[in-house]
């Protein structure tokens, strides 16, 4: 079996017909897809189930609830396939969604990771984002990547399928300590350990923007965010030593980590107390997260000083 498709689920029954139904059209059938509920209170158990006796390739496992990381990594331990691929319950993939991955890994068998493009519906006039066909292999063609293209501004876990053995060989999962931003935590931990990489220049995977109660909107609690900057920062720094990005390259993961932890910070003043007992946290979290001799040695790279002159 080459594709594992895993699709989380939680009080989705209104949107998995249509996201079921455009797994069943992918061109490139061989694969299978799990379906794992997590724990719902509406009937998307009973629609999965109704997939599954309609076509063998659905397996469904119901779990306790527990969050969407939860559900992944139940799905990465019962997946077959030689590569992963994750589709959320609200979203949907276009038919040639499999077939685009597997002519690009069929062209260059070091690749352990191909991205694709982004379509959006349901929302506001978001247009589509996309990538220039190509193939990056080794670590200087990978380091080239992180800075020719704007791959880490799409730190999303379903516009890209996974060679399964490296996510298997390093132990790699979701953290489920991590409500948001623990897609980007885990592509930094797949990048870390890739051969190769490549991008295909389709399209293929449709987000649904309808639901507008996403966490990500949402003004987070002062734990949520420290708790993000300190897995994040740290895989960051291990992604940086890894490709030696000590250069003007790394503004991109600079940019990110520098705006959660500002979130981190400001989170503070949303606890109930004076403004001196915020003042107190902040220093605190400075001491025990913020990596002082790191900063120290990437202050000086010409894009971190000038972001940080205009911070």
């Amino acid at each position: 079996m080459l594709f594992s498709i895993i699709i989380p689920i939680y009080n989705r029954a209104h949107t998995l017909p249509k996201c079921l139904d455009s797994i069943i059209v992918q061109e490139f059938e061989d694969f299978e897809c799990i379906l794992i509920d997590d724990g719902s209170k509406d009937n998307s158990l009973e629609v999965c189930k109704e997939y599954a006796v309609k076509d063998s390739r659905f397996k469904v496992f119901h779990k306790q609830n527990g969050g969407v990381s939860t559900a992944r990594n139940l799905g990465l331990e019962k997946a077959k396939g030689e590569w992963i691929v994750f589709v959320d319950s609200d979203d949907r993939i276009l038919s040639n969604h499999l077939a685009q991955f597997k002519n690009m890994f069929d062209q260059n068998k070091d690749i352990d990771i191909v991205f694709c493009g982004l379509q959006y519906e349901g929302g506001i006039n978001h247009p589509a984002h996309t990538y220039k066909q190509n193939v990056f292999i080794g670590k200087e063609q990978i380091k080239k990547m992180f800075a020719e293209t704007d791959v880490l501004q799409y730190m999303c876990a379903c516009d890209r399928s996974y060679r399964k053995k490296i996510v298997d060989k390093y132990l790699i999962r979701f953290d489920t300590s991590l409500p948001i931003s623990e897609d980007r935590l885990f592509c930094y931990k797949v990048l870390k350990y890739v051969s190769g990489t490549a991008m295909s220049a389709y399209a293929t995977y449709v987000i649904n923007e309808s639901d507008n109660n996403s966490l990500s909107r949402r003004i987070l609690a002062s734990d949520i965010c420290v708790n993000r900057y300190s897995k994040l920062s740290i895989g960051m720094k291990e992604l940086i030593e890894e490709y030696q990005i000590f250069d003007d390259k790394i503004i991109s993961f600079w940019t990110y980590n520098f705006d959660i932890l500002k979130q981190a910070i400001q989170s503070f003043y949303n606890v109930k107390g004076s403004i001196f007992d915020a003042a107190q946290s902040q220093r605190k979290f400075m001491q025990q997260y913020f990596d002082f001799v790191f900063y120290k040695k990437i202050r000086t790279i010409p894009a971190v000083e000038e972001y940080m002159s205009n911070q």
